[in-house]
């Protein structure tokens, strides 16, 4: 019996933009207190709400992170394994799309 060896492979261009959709889609689902987490998102930035503080995202989700660039960063991190299995349920992925976040007032930008 011959045994599979399952394929390893990077994600393409495109479909690094599907995964930061996908990660997008979560954020604009989020809310806090009946209050959403993010009012305008894109695959570019991301604005936060201005009505919740990260005090509030400590108390009631009981994360660490100091920022809320840092909380989305890391709910970034956390959900990735999450997202490449729901968009790519038949390959085995190497890696996330790797994105630097930047923090302006309440506008979070995304380069990748």
């Amino acid at each position: 019996m011959e045994t599979k060896i399952p394929k390893y492979r990077n994600l393409k261009n495109v479909e690094k933009k599907e995964v930061i959709l996908a990660f997008v889609s979560i954020l604009k689902n989020l809310s806090l207190n009946d209050k959403p987490l993010v009012v305008n998102a894109t695959s570019r930035t991301i604005t936060t709400n201005p009505n919740i503080t990260i005090e509030e995202i400590q108390q009631t989700l009981g994360v660490q992170e100091k920022t809320k660039l840092d909380f989305i960063r890391q709910l970034y991190i956390r959900s990735g394994l999450k997202l490449l299995k729901e968009l790519f349920p038949d390959d085995n992925i190497l890696n996330m799309p790797v994105i630097s976040f930047e923090e302006n007032g309440q506008t979070i930008s995304l380069n990748y």
